[in-house]
């Protein structure tokens, strides 16, 4: 069952991510623990000190939360895979408040009972992740960026981390897109997926161009903007860079 949250779990091994690659070492393998020192030497020691039903704990200021998207791909209707794989799915954009309510369910410190809720606030101060939505249940990757973006703003003294891979070993090569661009095109060439993740359809804007335009404005017009998205071709950064000059324009 999901959300499942593990406060006080540390990084054991010396190594783990979701990179993959067709050839040796990882070939096509999900991840990879290093035959030779693998064990983590540098394993983090910081500690909160909170409680749990007014009994004073000591925990490792870390943990693993495992939460679900949606699935894109059950929702699919018509669309093909190759039209899935590239972001050229109107369903892959219409359900952004289920995503939103699924992430807050899970990183929302008032979500939980009261006798953990200010133990995990304490813990939870960064939140870190990938292709959250647009792995192996095929979501529009640029849409999921926004979503979870959105959604971590909600939450109090959070901050987020977002990791782009070139080949993750769920749906590789297609969080190419969120880099937009020539960048795009480079990464999806590195990638080996071109035959599949189609670099022409990139689109011009990515997170060099969303982050710094969206930053510091409010969620709620954020939210009303990216729920409203039109349908591909047009891909949803190159929309919202669209709407957001337009306000622009029209409050000047």
């Amino acid at each position: 069952p999901v959300p499942m949250t593990v406060l006080g779990a540390r990084r054991y091994v010396n190594f783990i991510g979701g990179e993959t690659s067709a050839s040796p070492p990882l070939a096509n393998s999900c991840g990879k623990v290093n035959s030779t020192d693998w064990l983590n030497e540098a394993i983090m020691d910081t500690v909160v000190n909170a409680s749990i039903h007014e009994v004073p704990v000591v925990i490792k200021a870390s943990s693993f939360v495992a939460v679900a998207s949606v699935c894109s791909d059950c929702r699919r209707g018509t669309c093909s895979e190759s039209d899935m794989v590239n972001n050229n799915c109107d369903s892959q954009r219409r359900h952004l408040d289920e995503d939103i309510s699924r992430w807050l369910q899970a990183f929302d410190a008032s979500m939980y009972h009261t006798a953990v809720a200010d133990t995990f606030r304490r813990v939870v101060k960064r939140i870190g992740t990938g292709p959250w939505g647009a792995g192996l249940w095929q979501g529009d990757s640029q849409q999921y960026f926004m979503a979870v973006w959105l959604a971590t703003s909600l939450l109090d003294g959070v901050h987020f981390d977002y990791y782009v891979y070139d080949h993750f070993c769920e749906n590789p090569g297609h969080q190419c897109f969120v880099l937009g661009g020539e960048e795009c095109a480079e990464c999806i060439a590195k990638s080996g997926m071109a035959n599949i993740v189609k670099a022409h359809r990139c689109g011009s804007s990515g997170l060099k161009d969303i982050v710094p335009l969206y930053a510091g404005g409010e969620a709620q017009a954020v939210y009303d903007k990216l729920r409203n998205v039109g349908p591909p071709p047009d891909q949803v950064l190159d929309l919202l860079v669209q709407a957001a000059r337009a306000s622009e324009r029209s409050a000047s």
